[in-house]
């Protein structure tokens, strides 16, 4: 690939991977629009340079989730937490286990899965924050995760959906939602570690990507934070929409 699109992938990933409007289904629709031949590893790659920003946002959260593993403390706060991201991850783990033959690049598929996530968006403007996370919960919200596989169904969008229509506080599932694709990100990585090759992309080019991605992503999920705590998350339900919509139309 030119770099011209080696730094539009990247910043298409740093902005949607954070924001709820599914950073796979802009991928696809990138690659598919300019014809790209984009190999597995980039994309990979890709979703490995968004990871850091959460380790920058969520440093203090992910030590003390260590430390409390580390002391066999599940009965603290960041123990408990910790519990519920390895339940959350049983359902993703083996949804992706099921979907991972499928190919979800047909415009019907991907227009059907924005106009979902639009859905689930809108809905959270009537939550009502009043329950904590429990097993339940975290279970529910993995299977959620493991759904948004499917391009064009944002992985932000719907755990955080989920967790706010179970009513969980908005700061709590936000932390929550992140640190959960955390070790689903991961698993990924180490299934596909035998291809994760650079496929003469050069390693400058990978450098200038990861930098792109990790800039664009920080300043994207700060902004995602702002608005959650605001309550204005379903505002991206008419952009799922309207995408949405002209996909089901250039279908058709």
């Amino acid at each position: 690939m030119e770099l011209f699109y080696i730094i539009l992938l990247s910043i298409i990933q740093g902005i949607t991977e954070w924001l709820p409007i599914s950073s796979s289904g802009h991928l696809v629709l990138i690659q598919e629009y300019f014809k790209l031949d984009v190999p597995l590893s980039f994309d990979i790659f890709l979703h490995l340079a968004t990871l850091f920003v959460l380790f920058v946002i969520f440093r203090m959260d992910i030590l003390y989730i260590l430390r409390a593993i580390k002391n066999r403390d599940f009965k603290s706060e960041y123990g408990k937490l910790a519990l519920f991201v390895i339940i959350g991850s049983i359902p993703t783990a083996i949804i992706g286990f099921l979907l991972k033959n499928f190919v979800f690049n047909n415009f019907l598929f991907i227009g059907l899965a924005f106009i979902f996530t639009g859905c689930l968006l809108f809905m959270t403007r009537q939550r009502k924050p009043e329950k904590e996370l429990d097993v339940k919960k975290s279970f529910i919200i993995g299977i959620f995760q493991g759904i948004a596989l499917i391009p064009g169904i944002s992985r932000s969008g719907i755990t955080i959906s989920a967790g706010l229509l179970l009513g969980i506080d908005q700061v709590k599932i936000v932390r929550y939602s992140f640190l959960l694709m955390i070790p689903a990100v991961f698993g990924v990585f180490f299934l596909k570690l035998r291809n994760f090759v650079s496929y003469d992309l050069g390693l400058s080019n990978l450098m200038i990507s990861f930098f792109v991605t990790f800039f664009v992503g920080y300043i994207s999920l700060k902004y995602l934070l702002g608005l959650v705590k605001k309550g204005k998350l379903y505002y991206f339900a008419y952009y799922c929409w309207f995408l949405g919509l002209v996909l089901l139309l250039s279908f058709f």
